[in-house]
């Protein structure tokens, strides 16, 4: 957590009703976080290797990125589909795959996803800003993780209402709990609200789901984080239909392809 992060949680904290004490307890907790975090992102970052050897030192201190395996594949942009992979997950082997085909046009810079993900650590080593394309790319590869930290994973059909609910969820997760992993590492996070309004992945569907008031409350955050953590994936269409019936929503309005 980032000086300001702290300052900004410290002023939440004397405002509720939690005890002087605990407060106390709580900021202390958080300033040895941040300590500990400085020590994760101690070499040069040159590569995915690199990067992986990062990961692997957060493994030992929290089993959510426990054993991750950087690895590289090569798929251009699909005009027939309209559609990119910038990364991609293998749950078993607990890999992650970043492109490292260069689209023209696709990002502000022409690099491939794995080049900024690089770059990314490594400007937070070096305690700089990261450009939007950077944070942008760190929640790219935390929605990967959240594939791989499900507990109850399972193949889906692609393109199936089950896999598109599934989806929607890890990427609503993802949108609002990337900065986890910079924060991990000793980063700051700086594009949060233009990463969760202006991500592509899955762009309509969450755009929906955040419309939806209940979706602005930390616990129901939560709720969908432990839910797709710890569900079977086959069954979070269900639980997704469930939610949505109980909040004024609809699974079918929020998967369509329709336009906003």
């Amino acid at each position: 957590m980032n000086s300001e992060s702290i300052h900004e949680a410290e002023k939440f904290l004397l405002k509720s009703k939690i005890s002087e004490n605990d407060i106390n307890k709580i900021i202390k907790k958080r300033r040895k976080e941040k300590v500990k975090a400085k020590g994760i992102l101690t070499k040069k970052i040159e590569n995915l290797n690199d990067v992986q050897g990062v990961l692997n030192k957060l493994g030992k201190q929290n089993s959510f990125f426990y054993n991750i395996k950087l690895n590289t594949f090569n798929e251009s942009y699909d005009e027939k589909n309209n559609s990119y992979t910038a990364m991609k997950a293998e749950h078993d082997s607990r890999e992650i795959f970043l492109n490292e085909v260069i689209v023209p046009g696709m990002y502000s810079e022409l690099k491939s996803p794995s080049l900024y993900i690089v770059d990314a650590f490594e400007n937070i080593r070096q305690g700089r800003k990261l450009t939007f394309d950077e944070e942008y790319m760190i929640e790219t590869l935390y929605h990967e993780i959240l594939h791989l930290a499900a507990q109850k994973w399972k193949p889906l059909k692609k393109g199936s209402s089950q896999c598109l609910a599934m989806e929607t969820m890890n990427q609503f997760v993802s949108r609002h709990n990337y900065g986890e992993l910079i924060e991990a590492v000793g980063g700051e996070i700086f594009w949060s609200k233009k990463v969760l309004l202006s991500g592509k992945g899955y762009a309509k569907k969450i755009k929906r789901l955040n419309s939806i008031k209940s979706t602005k409350s930390e616990k129901i955050k939560r709720e969908f984080k432990q839910t797709l953590l710890n569900t079977d994936y086959d069954k979070l269409e269900l639980w997704l239909n469930d939610f949505l019936e109980k909040n004024g929503g609809s699974l079918q309005r929020l998967l369509s392809n329709e336009p906003q």
